[in-house]
């Protein structure tokens, strides 16, 4: 009976001591991005855009592209590009650009995507004139535009190191109905 009694005691008092004592606090670290995460974000771009446009460019080599085969095409383009802005903007304009790369990696991974992106529009241009009103009417010039804008609020340099890359295709971005995306590069 003593011992129940003490058991008891204890425990209450225990009980009552632990709702007395402050919790511990626990500071939680936000974990910063890198420029590796960029990288890899571009990289998500490249793979989606290494299966879109050679259906694209199937299309306009065996003068089989239409409206209605190449719209949805521009569209899943369309769609990879806000996706990636998107996920840019998932940074909050704040990663660690110490580590995970340099602007210099950065810029060439996405001169590279930019690049095969126009270097496919041309073509389907080139072999189907009556489509390239499609371009400029699917909103791909505004997408396009946003990635970089994107990239340039994460790494303050890499709009330029990107102009540099593309500048010999500025010609082809006004043909292309691009000039949003040529003007921010400031290469037409």
């Amino acid at each position: 009976m003593y011992f129940s009694r003490t058991v008891l005691s204890v425990l209450a008092f225990g009980g009552l001591s632990a709702f007395g004592s402050p919790a511990p606090i626990v500071e939680k670290r936000q974990e910063v991005a890198d420029v590796s995460s960029v990288l890899a974000i571009i990289g998500t771009l490249r793979s989606s855009t290494e299966s879109i446009l050679p259906q694209i460019d199937t299309l306009a080599n065996e003068g089989t592209a239409t409206e209605e085969s190449i719209t949805p095409l521009l569209d899943q383009l369309v769609a990879a590009l806000d996706t990636t802005t998107s996920s840019l903007g998932a940074f909050g304009g704040s990663i660690d650009t110490t580590t995970g790369g340099t602007e210099d990696d950065v810029a060439k991974e996405v001169s590279d995507v930019y690049s095969n992106i126009f270097t496919s529009l041309d073509n389907l241009q080139t072999k189907a004139p009556a489509l390239s009103t499609l371009i400029p009417s699917l909103g791909l010039d505004l997408a396009l535009q946003q990635v970089l804008l994107g990239l340039q609020i994460l790494l303050a340099g890499v709009l330029r190191l990107v102009a540099n890359l593309l500048r010999a295709l500025g010609g082809l971005l006004s043909n292309l109905g691009l000039g949003l995306t040529g003007g921010l590069l400031g290469i037409l």
